[in-house]
């Protein structure tokens, strides 16, 4: 848009993230909430990536949602090393949190597959978001802080988005209840996402 708008280039293509499936497979709402309200988390953690404000939200989730389950996974980034661990050995045993660490490739489509909702407690980025691209390759609704590349992701590709002031667990924690406590919500986020991650897939990202 601002090479367009100032400076009036004529040739110019946006290249999306893109989703990794050549055929998406549409969500199966029968693994979901079955008996947990999955919220996943999964990333690199420990710099802009941080799990501070979710695990402050999270109580407030678990007493409106008593079968809400919190699954935190990925590796910490490589100059954050223990990050995750630390944020770990800080919880409560009584909450209902797995810490998976990194998981394999092959066990990525269970993960979201299972998952109610994705959580993108985010302080920046660095661009569009991989996870939220899975998210959509999934056909699972995604809750992220107002950073405002992931406020252009949700509006250029039409993905079904709620957002949070950064930093704010309460605003997060009423966000991820709020989409728990409406299957409907649940359905129409989840469509929504998938319609998005169709038009996603990275033959499209190559033919454009």
């Amino acid at each position: 848009r601002t090479l367009m708008n100032k400076y009036g280039a004529k040739n110019v293509l946006l290249g999306t993230h893109g989703t990794f499936a050549a055929e998406p497979i549409p969500p199966d709402f029968g693994k979901r909430g079955n008996p947990d309200q999955r919220i996943l988390a999964i990333g690199h953690w420990g710099t802009y990536k941080r799990l501070e404000t979710l695990m402050e939200a999270f109580p407030a989730v678990v007493k409106a949602i008593p079968n809400a389950r919190l699954i935190v996974a990925g590796a910490n980034h490589h100059t954050r090393a223990g990050y995750w661990e630390s944020i770990r050995a800080a919880q409560p045993p009584e909450l209902p949190i797995e810490f998976r660490g990194y998981v394999a490739e092959e066990d990525i489509p269970e993960l979201y597959r299972t998952s109610s909702v994705v959580a993108l407690p985010y302080d920046s980025a660095t661009g569009s978001s991989g996870p939220a691209h899975q998210a959509c390759e999934y056909g699972v609704p995604i809750v992220c802080a107002d950073i405002p590349d992931f406020h252009d992701m949700a509006v250029d590709e039409e993905t079904a988005v709620r957002f949070y002031q950064k930093g704010n667990p309460d605003e997060l924690a009423e966000r991820m209840i709020t989409i728990l406590e409406s299957p409907d919500l649940q359905r129409a986020m989840a469509e929504r996402n998938y319609a998005a991650g169709v038009q996603m897939t990275m033959s499209s990202v190559v033919g454009n």
